[in-house]
């Protein structure tokens, strides 16, 4: 485990003359999709690269398009763009909606042409509505770009308005790829939680995931952990706000949802903050978790010939891990869980939470709702035994009914309950405020 906190962060520069983007780049996915919505595919692929021309001709663009507006629906924007980099490219992102479903559009952008071009569905739809909590006139949005390592992390930070001495709360996700919101179908838990709590004088720091932004990218590198996925980039978020916006440690706190959570203990065991809040964390191995769920979710419905195949074959790949334990990942073969690389897998099945979260000396709230299937009353249990053991500030609550997305559920637990566009129980929200007001005064005695 890191013992020198500060050694393991990248030093922030924002040197932006190196990376920031031309206002041409804006400009010229603005004239693609334009063009896009005139039916004029000639003009759009005009934009590409030589390159790019080859692979993706007019009519090939045409008939992309096409198909979607037939199968999922008439195409709109959504008014949001997102510009970073991954040097030494300039990338952007617009967004689209086709019917209910949510799209994005990727652009590589290269000397005032496009150079790549990646349309992808995302998990949400668009049905989310402001949740009665959020007030907006009570908090202002600030859009930022934060470096980490060779690329940038685009997020935003809802700033309470007329508060000067407020604490700020870095919402790190679950697994795989995901948004600022953590958004799924119509729910988006992290922009309730941000908007929650910046109505109530707390600010919150939303980012997109690298593995969200950048799946290109980090797909070729075989290497990529889940420290750095997760622990790494929130390690650079947090020099991001002591450097750039001038929030000390003490004004910090890390919330970790599902994964994040589960990795939260050791992110906080590399950084001085004020506290952590971990929100339906595994506290028992992932592979773990993953079995449990498919096992779960194929009985709901009573577990047939294939089912029983394929949790054989995932139960094969879990069965591997062990064999990882003691083997260089670079001379590992098999197939892991999910096509996931051995170095992946390494960092995850090398750390235990439990073990972790009692070497930590910041304060805890451990949230976990009774009608989560993916994560269990047995991880809930396991870390606030944990909690008790280590003798320090903490704060544990579980709630009847709530599930992964800390909603209630309406009927039995199921993957069926996500696809219900709710919010984030209020209750909670009020609970979490609480806490980070209290012990932010706490410790400013």
């Amino acid at each position: 485990m890191v013992t020198n906190k500060r050694l393991i962060l990248f030093i922030v520069t924002f040197m932006f003359s190196a990376v920031v983007m031309a206002q041409s780049t804006d400009l010229l996915s603005q004239k693609f999709l334009n063009a896009i919505d005139n039916q004029d595919y000639e003009l759009a692929v005009s934009f590409f690269d030589e390159d790019l021309k080859t692979e993706v001709p007019a009519d090939k663009l045409q008939k992309q398009f096409e198909q979607l507006i037939k199968f999922k629906g008439e195409m709109s924007r959504r008014d949001k763009v997102i510009k970073t980099f991954y040097v030494p490219d300039d990338i952007v992102y617009r967004f689209l909606w086709f019917g209910n479903q949510g799209y994005r559009l990727w652009f590589k952008l290269d000397n005032d042409k496009i150079s790549g071009l990646r349309l992808m569905q995302e998990a949400v739809t668009n049905d989310y509505t402001l949740p009665e909590y959020a007030d907006m006139s009570k908090f202002r949005t600030k859009h930022v770009l934060i470096q980490s390592g060779n690329y940038g992390l685009t997020g935003e930070i809802s700033i309470p308005e007329n508060v000067d001495d407020y604490p700020i709360v870095i919402l790190i996700h679950g697994s795989g790829p995901n948004d600022r919101d953590a958004g799924m179908f119509g729910n988006r838990p992290f922009r309730d939680i941000a908007y929650g709590l910046a109505s109530n004088g707390i600010a919150c720091l939303r980012y997109d995931k690298s593995s969200w932004l950048f799946p290109v990218y980090l797909s070729e590198n075989e290497k990529f952990t889940a420290w750095e996925e997760t622990g790494l980039d929130v390690c650079n978020i947090v020099a991001y706000l002591n450097d750039i916006e001038g929030i000390n440690d003490n004004r910090i706190f890390l919330l970790g949802h599902s994964f994040g959570g589960n990795q939260l203990p050791r992110i906080l065991d590399s950084i001085d903050v004020a506290g952590g809040l971990m929100l339906a964390g595994n506290a028992r191995p992932l592979q773990t978790l993953i079995y449990e769920q498919m096992e779960f979710l194929y009985g709901k419905d009573g577990i047939d010939d294939a089912d029983k195949r394929r949790l054989a074959s995932l139960q094969e790949q879990i069965d591997r891990l062990e064999t990882l334990r003691n083997v260089d990942p670079a001379e590992f073969e098999g197939l892991l869980p999910f096509g996931l690389s051995p170095y992946y897998w390494k960092d995850i099945i090398m750390y235990d939470p439990v073990e972790t979260i009692m070497s930590i000396s910041e304060p805890v709230m451990l949230i976990q709702g009774e009608g989560d299937y993916q994560v269990s009353m047995k991880d809930y249990k396991l870390f606030r035994k944990a909690l008790k053991k280590r003798k320090l500030d903490y704060l544990a609550i579980s709630y009847p009914k709530v599930n992964h997305l800390l909603f209630e559920n309406e009927d039995e637990p199921s993957s069926k309950e996500y696809e219900r566009s709710e919010h984030v129980e209020a209750y909670i929200i009020q609970d979490m405020l609480d806490w980070i007001l209290e012990t932010y005064k706490n410790s400013n005695k």
